[in-house]
């Protein structure tokens, strides 16, 4: 029988229409059952423990015709499962748990949520390595719609680094997804740029130092190259096919001059940047409700 998921924090006034839901015990039922049961049949109880606990964490509007278990980077019938085990006894819930109470409460004071807010705290198994590092990090957060975030601890303590401007970025995402009006399969090139720029800003803006993989130099002659190139397809969407590669050739890039390193997104952040400069006035808030065509028009963006 699946595990009732259970509200952990209480929030305060600022906090009022924000839900944080853990889902240890979901998980640790989970574990409990596929230990002794065949890897082929962990999917089924997957939903049985986790997805039908609190369906709500896992599904919205913006991610149409995915499955839940999509939004998972791991392949369940493989997944050593000591392991995960492992990252669950490790999983410090307590801490996570306030630390994301105290990101949100920095959050909504300068962008309150339009209507109820929830964050969905999932001990996830831990992610393939690179070295030392995990390759996605100890500690990440995925903007789902505009209501819901879910945040995912794999490394025990480690998570309880970056939870801050990590969720301050999921949770702007999904206060401009409340405004976009689009579905994940219709957001173009130029709107995912924006949105990660826009939520880049808000996140540095409340913890200043802040740092992103996206975070590197960018040659201003290939700037101004790749921005000339991408010109022909910021309407693109992942629905063009075979246009849609060029998203995220544009936006994460191939590690070459055609299609550097984070290239789409560094110049995402100098537009921003430029919009600030020359709109002083606006709020983060009344940012955030842009269309992404009016950001850069009024941004006066030029190619360093």
């Amino acid at each position: 029988t699946p595990v009732p998921a259970t509200l952990t924090s209480e929030p305060a006034d600022a906090l009022a229409n924000v839900s944080l839901i853990a889902l240890r015990e979901q998980v640790a039922a989970f574990l409990d059952e596929a230990e002794d049961a065949s890897p082929l049949d962990r999917p089924v109880l997957f939903d049985q423990h986790v997805f039908a606990a609190h369906p709500d964490c896992f599904s919205d509007a913006y991610h149409t015709n995915t499955e839940p278990l999509e939004l998972f980077d791991f392949n369940l019938v493989s997944l050593d499962l000591a392991q995960w085990r492992e990252a669950l006894d490790q999983f410090p819930e307590t801490e996570l748990i306030a630390a994301i109470d105290a990101a949100l409460a920095r959050a909504v004071e300068v962008i309150p949520p339009e209507g109820p807010f929830r964050v969905c705290l999932f001990p996830s198994p831990p992610w393939p390595h690179r070295g030392d590092a995990p390759v996605t990090g100890a500690f990440q957060a995925q903007t789902l719609s505009s209501d819901l975030v879910v945040a995912w601890c794999s490394e025990g303590a480690a998570c309880l680094d970056g939870v801050g401007k990590t969720i301050a970025f999921a949770y702007h995402y999904a206060a401009q997804l409340g405004h976009l009006n689009r579905t994940v399969g219709t957001t173009t090139l130029r709107d995912f740029m924006i949105l990660d720029a826009r939520a880049d800003d808000f996140a540095t803006y409340l913890y200043p130092g802040a740092v992103f993989p996206w975070h590197v130099d960018l040659d201003p002659a290939l700037e101004a190259d790749l921005w000339a190139r991408m010109q022909e397809s910021l309407d693109v969407t992942y629905q063009d096919y075979p246009e849609y590669r060029r998203i995220e050739r544009f936006l994460y890039g191939r590690g070459t001059e055609q299609y550097p390193d984070w290239g789409g997104i560094v110049i995402g952040m100098h537009i921003v940047e430029a919009f600030h400069e020359n709109n002083p006035l606006v709020t983060y808030a009344e940012l955030a409700a842009l269309p992404s065509e009016d950001v850069i028009a009024r941004s006066g963006y030029a190619p360093r």
